[in-house]
């Protein structure tokens, strides 16, 4: 057997009597005590992989040096340590929301468990569906990754989010292989990946019922590809990291622009590129044609690595090197801009945009049941394996690129489309309710946004599922983040500037939080009329920031009081209900 990574496992044990520390030579001894006498036994054990070092005598000597300094340190003084990493951690990652004891509590259960799987290993491992907490998924990476729980990383601890990122990188030559094998060009990423990069989706699995199907996400589920070079540009926005990009971040963009270069169909008749047979979020819907969230998202994905091609040429920081290992000419990036303006995608003017080709003319199905929760529930008498004959949507598709593409729509198409779709979704994936959350709040839509979004706080300490032995859900524990930091604290990156507008609940009084943004500390503390804000850096500069939809100017280490204009705000938060 292959022998891969390494693992060193040390332990030592001591025990105490009468303040006197024995180190133990064995784990089986005699000890004499006298009657009422104490002893204090102690066991330290330290694990840790090398997932890149082939010398094992080298490993064990930097294990043993950590697991030794433990061992030789008092209890009371490791104990002090792990409060005092803890605390750093809260510093960054808490979220103080006033008056709201139990949903405070909740909410740090959450973030706990995004703190636990956060990690840094040079991009040897990314965080699965189901985080460190249980079996389910076996560990896989999905979309979850990137889309949902990146985020929260990316404000707080942007290392993490470049490791996961690296996870990507590192497996690219796999997606290469993945696309090759499927003829066609570029990198085409795993639907579910776990160590090598290789395709590891089941080939059968559960229904929601029960009964055993088919799976398909693997073979047409591509979207996948668009949203890791999504996560790669607001990653590259949110940190202005070059050395990343430079080394891995453009690699990615330019493979996956080719992927769906190839991957498009040209449509002599409609003299349009269309992606077909393919699943977007909404599971329920297989092999449909033109996706409107695939294919905006391999739209996106094309115009973004043509304008970041644009841009190395242009400042000549384009790598030979990367141009020659890829084989890259202007011409073939120029035709990446030539196919994105003429994919296939009708997108109505204010008006509800099709799903996907054919959707409007599936059976409208009217949901009036709902749990205690007050989300939809199907019909008995509709079975799984009609649902896709049905407009009945398993999670957010068309809103989930109205939240990702934030800035190509305007509210007016945001409303209708939350209108329409909001009564067709069923939420049966923990993806959904925070995503409708965070549009709830976009539209002004404050009421329903609350009632997602506690849904969504409570999937895994109320184990809402029914399936949190299997582990807390990874993507709902950033969809809830992104519901309280992009939705009820309005912070957003639009056109490169990160903006803040708050839009919170009553109840809440105030929230206070911090944020990373470019290197700097963004300290924060906001009610609906009023932002404080801190931007913390060792040297004192100037940054551009928006603050209740203005662009203002900020003096770093200087503190800031903001008010929100009143007619602002009432004209853009009660247009929901006008």
């Amino acid at each position: 057997m292959e022998k891969k990574y390494t693992v060193i496992y040390w332990s030592g044990f001591y025990y105490k009597i009468n303040g006197k520390k024995t180190f133990a030579k064995d784990n089986i001894f005699q000890l004499k005590l006298k009657k009422n006498q104490t002893v204090i036994f102690t066991k330290i054990f330290s694990i840790k992989h090398f997932p890149y070092k082939t010398d094992v005598a080298a490993c064990k000597k930097e294990a043993f040096k950590i697991f030794n300094e433990a061992f030789r340190s008092g209890f009371s003084v490791l104990i002090r340590e792990h409060i005092r990493s803890w605390d750093k951690l809260w510093k960054k990652a808490d979220i103080i929301i006033g008056g709201t004891a139990n949903l405070q509590q909740n909410l740090r259960f959450n973030i706990y468990h995004m703190l636990i799987c956060g990690h840094f290993d040079k991009g040897f491992s990314s965080i699965g569906a189901r985080t460190l907490s249980g079996e389910g998924y076996r560990g896989h990476i999905f979309w979850d990754a990137e889309i949902f729980l990146m985020p929260f990383y990316l404000f707080t601890f942007p290392r993490v989010a470049k490791n996961m990122l690296l996870y990507r990188h590192r497996r690219l030559q796999k997606a290469r292989e993945l696309a090759a094998r499927e003829m066609y060009r570029g990198a085409k990423f795993a639907w579910e990946s776990a160590d090598s990069g290789e395709e590891e989706t089941p080939e059968w699995a559960r229904d929601i019922d029960g009964t055993i199907i088919k799976i398909h996400t693997h073979q047409r589920e591509h979207h996948i590809t668009a949203d890791i070079a999504y996560a790669v540009y607001k990653y590259y926005v949110a940190t202005a990291d070059e050395e990343f990009m430079d080394n891995y971040g453009y690699e990615i963009m330019f493979d996956t622009a080719r992927f769906w270069a190839s991957r498009l169909e040209y449509n002599k008749r409609k003299k349009k590129y269309e992606i077909k047979g393919i699943i977007g979020p909404d599971e329920f819907h297989i092999k449909v044609n033109n996706n409107v969230f695939t294919n905006m998202m391999a739209k996106w994905n094309l115009i973004t690595a043509y304008k970041l091609y644009c841009k190395m040429k242009k400042s000549g920081s384009l790598s030979k090197n990367l141009k020659k290992k890829m084989n890259l000419k202007d011409a073939e990036a120029k035709q990446w801009r030539t196919i994105a303006s003429d994919i296939l995608i009708h997108i109505p003017k204010n008006k509800v945009i099709e799903q996907f080709e054919g959707y409007f003319k599936l059976k409208k199905v009217a949901l009036t049941q709902t749990d205690e929760n007050g989300i939809l529930l199907l019909p008995r008498t509709i079975k799984p394996k009609e649902l896709g004959k049905t407009q009945i949507v398993k999670q957010a598709d068309v809103l989930m690129l109205l939240c990702m593409l934030d800035d190509v729509f305007n509210i007016k198409t945001k409303i209708v489309n939350y209108n329409f779709y909001i009564s067709r979704t069923v939420h049966t994936s923990s993806l959904s309710t925070p995503i409708h959350s965070l549009m709830a709040c976009e539209v002004g839509d404050l009421n329903r946004a609350y009632s997602f979004f506690n849904v969504s706080l409570r999937a895994d300490i109320s184990n809402l599922y029914g399936n949190t032995k299997e582990g807390v859900h990874a993507a709902s524990l950033g969809g809830t983040w992104q519901a309280v930091v992009f939705g009820f604290a309005g912070v957003k990156i639009k056109k490169e500037n990160l903006f803040i507008t708050p839009r919170m609940p009553r109840t809440w009084g105030k929230m206070i939080f911090s944020l990373t943004w470019r290197g700097y500390a963004v300290k924060l503390e906001v009610t609906n009329d009023v932002i404080k804000i801190k931007v913390v850096c060792s040297k004192q500069k100037t940054i551009s920031m928006g603050i209740f939809d203005k662009l203002v100017c900020l003096k770093t280490n200087r503190a800031y009081t903001f008010k929100r204009p009143v007619a602002a705000y009432r004209e853009k938060f009660y247009s929901y209900c006008l």
